[in-house]
């Protein structure tokens, strides 16, 4: 097995023995960043090869069994292993994934090894690789293939709608659904061909806050969603609350507070799934639910609106335009690879503009997914149902200038100090949405400073939880008014150059400027500690002597009579102490 086309065959969990001082290399390198590497290089490589026997996850690993730095490669050859071409290897949608350096626990006993897993499909065989950072020497790798999702679970229930047929469609049609409660096991179908695919809604009622759990078993790759807003509204007006992870079952969770609800259920693929296709058309939905005490979720606008709002540009909706950004945009007709890699991005708000406190922010936003046009002629992107991660942060810039850096360490040289930070999921929209901050977020100590609104998007190429790598998917910041200047700065992974930059100083042509509102009260953040006179975080001597010094005056009123007196000074020595 020195050779790609020798690999040795192996079957089911296995584990092999390896000592690759003499081998040879003859695959292709792969670039450091995609494989989380120091180096491009995969030297003295050996191969295997395995059957998927059913939908899931396939791990290779050599973690504490490796005396060399280790690396780790994992291709597709699909269903004829005879016929595939090993020229291909460094193809888009052929390498599946690839690893350098495992996590902490996998290094415990053997430092650089490696740890790999990656979505497989039943029936198609995957060509390991194990090769070397460096200096060859002896591992121990280990398989570990996915295990048949059978039997189903039992279920009380039967999906009304027959493969095939659309009367469960939700927001892909004119929003039916059937509806089912905590406690239901659904035995549901669904289906995917030629480029499109079945959605299942189903209708959750909860009557009050519940910590509600989904579970999705089959055979095939699944998305679960939990959903909130109308189905009924064109475009679809939903937030996600909740996703499913993993594949027999896919579970996820949310805590939803009383109010209508939609659990969302499909095949996480296009094509090759037609009805027929046999146990992998079946599904098993199960809900569960346990009382619980849940923040308030209304997302889809500002929880708490402020006097005051600032906007950046207007609603998305006019003219909404994708801004530049790093993406691996396959040639026609392979439309559904490549994706979006990193890519981030910040407005700045001028000094004085926002102050006091920040109750939500609104971002522009595109949730895409690229596949092949209506015509069969070409690529284009299209709104993805899967829900997408991003990071949005409020930042104060220390030096009053255009945004460069975030500061990691004090001193490092940034200019933006972080305020907060969400990490959210973004529904499958081309619009605006809210992150509540709920308490309000005290900027005051930052009025004087420019505020910077910055949204992180991971790379989707190499994946994310829920997210199938190298598949398409790509979450955009939404802009408009491209009127020539796009006052947005960014971070591209494919041309970072150290430094926040003018979006066009890339020779962008998409210069739309990303839309970015916030709302809230501008006046001030009120007094945490009324009784701290002084300001220096405590209630004490120094506060008391202000206090009989202002007796009989009107300030300082701590219960609003307009003297003060016998009542203030209760007030005081009820706060006596550090302020919390």
């Amino acid at each position: 097995n020195d050779c790609a086309p020798n690999a040795t065959v192996l079957a089911g969990d296995s584990s092999a023995v390896l000592s690759n001082g003499t081998c040879n290399t003859d695959g292709p390198n792969h670039p450091a960043a995609q494989c989380n590497s120091g180096n491009d290089f995969f030297l003295n490589d050996a191969w295997w090869r395995v059957q998927a026997p059913a939908n899931g996850t396939l791990r290779v690993n050599t973690c504490n069994n490796s005396t060399f730095d280790t690396k780790l490669a994992i291709y597709n050859m699909g269903t004829a292993p005879a016929a595939f071409d090993y020229d291909t290897l460094n193809q888009a949608g052929v390498l599946v994934g690839c690893n350098d350096d495992g996590s902490a626990d996998c290094q415990v006993n053997a430092p650089f090894a490696s740890d790999l897993s990656v979505n497989v499909i039943q029936g198609n065989w995957y060509l390991i690789r194990v090769a070397t950072y460096d200096v060859p020497g002896n591992c121990t790798v280990f398989i570990d293939v996915p295990e048949p999702c059978s039997p189903l679970p039992a279920n009380n229930a039967t999906e009304a709608e027959a493969c095939g047929s659309a009367t469960n469609n939700g927001c892909n049609a004119t929003g039916e659904f059937e509806t089912i409660s905590i406690g239901s096991s659904v035995l549901g179908s669904f289906w995917a061909d030629a480029g499109t695919r079945d959605t299942d809604f189903y209708r959750l009622d909860v009557p009050a806050d519940t910590s509600v759990s989904i579970s999705i078993s089959s055979a095939s790759f699944v998305t679960g969603l939990i959903l909130g807003g109308d189905i009924t509204v064109n475009p679809c007006a939903v937030q996600v609350w909740g996703s499913s992870n993993g594949n027999c079952p896919s579970t996820g969770e949310a805590c939803l507070n009383p109010g209508t609800y939609y659990i969302f259920v499909a095949p996480a693929i296009f094509e090759g799934l037609p009805c027929g296709t046999g146990a992998a058309n079946n599904y098993v939905l199960e809900v569960s639910g346990a009382a619980a005490n849940c923040p308030d979720l209304s997302d889809a606008a500002c929880i708490a609106p402020g006097p005051n709002n600032f906007s950046l540009n207007s609603d998305l909706n006019a003219g909404a335009n994708g801004l530049v950004r790093c993406a691996a945009q396959p040639a026609f007709p392979a439309c559904a690879g490549g994706g979006s890699g990193g890519n981030k991005y910040a407005r700045s708000h001028p000094a004085g503009s926002i102050g006091g406190t920040i109750s939500c922010v609104d971002f522009g936003v595109w949730s895409t997914v690229r596949g092949t046009n209506a015509a069969g002629t070409g690529c284009g992107l299209f709104l993805t149902d899967i829900p997408l991660p991003v990071t949005i942060g409020v930042y104060r810039d220390i030096n009053g200038g255009d945004p460069t850096n975030k500061i990691v360490t004090p001193g490092d040289g940034g200019d933006l100090e972080l305020i907060e930070e969400r990490s959210v999921i973004v529904p499958g929209v081309a619009g605006l949405q809210t992150i509540n901050f709920d308490p309000p977020l005290c900027v005051d100590a930052a009025a004087g400073d420019p505020i910077v609104i910055t949204a992180d998007f991971p790379d989707l190429i190499n994946g994310q939880p829920g997210v199938p790598a190298n598949a398409g998917y790509q979450l955009l910041a939404g802009g408009n008014l491209t009127d020539g200047t796009s006052a947005t700065f960014i971070r591209l992974d494919c041309a970072d150059g150290g430094a926040y930059q003018i979006a066009e100083s890339l020779g962008a042509t998409f210069t739309a400027r990303w839309v970015v509102n916030v709302n809230g009260d501008f006046s001030g953040c009120g007094t945490p500690c009324p009784t701290d006179l002084n300001g220096d975080g405590a209630t004490g001597p120094a506060d008391l002597s202000i206090l009989l010094n202002g007796w009989g005056t009107t300030s300082p009123d701590f219960n609003g009579d307009g003297t003060v007196g016998p009542a203030d000074l209760s007030v005081l020595l009820n706060g006596w102490g550090a302020c919390p």
